[in-house]
């Protein structure tokens, strides 16, 4: 169990950074408003996903975040269910929306999901697939 933490803990780590890898952009919130301002310019269309695990709890915190991310409200997909699994109605429709270039903010990783492994290959896809920053 150790183990699994510490590798979560790296995973995060890393994310938390704003790498430039052939123009491949990854943004964390903690990012200084100068990286957002060089990621603003080179995407094509910014897009925010917010998750809660159940619908009696509150998104606005993470709405607000994608707002001061100045992230078009009709750009912004909200799904309140469990991130057990990627099976998410608005997730869907967000990968299906965007396209190579585009940039997808998340407030932090645990929105993205639980399950380590499927949010590596989530990361895969949006990444590497479809060109997505």
């Amino acid at each position: 169990m150790v183990f699994f933490h510490h590798i979560i803990k790296d995973c995060i780590q890393i994310l938390s950074y704003c790498f430039l890898d052939k123009s491949v952009f990854v943004y964390y919130e903690s990012s200084k408003s100068s990286r957002i301002k060089i990621l603003n310019s080179l995407c094509k269309f910014k897009y925010g996903y917010v998750r809660v695990s159940s619908k009696d709890q509150n998104e606005d915190r993470q709405v607000i975040t994608m707002r001061d991310m100045q992230i078009p409200k009709e750009n912004i997909f909200i799904d309140k269910q469990s991130g057990k699994d990627f099976n998410r109605p608005q997730y869907k429709r967000l990968l299906r929306k965007v396209k190579e270039n585009d940039l997808i903010y998340i407030k932090s990783i645990d929105r993205l999901g639980r399950n380590y492994g499927e949010i590596l290959e989530q990361w895969k896809i949006i990444t590497k697939d479809k060109g997505v920053d």
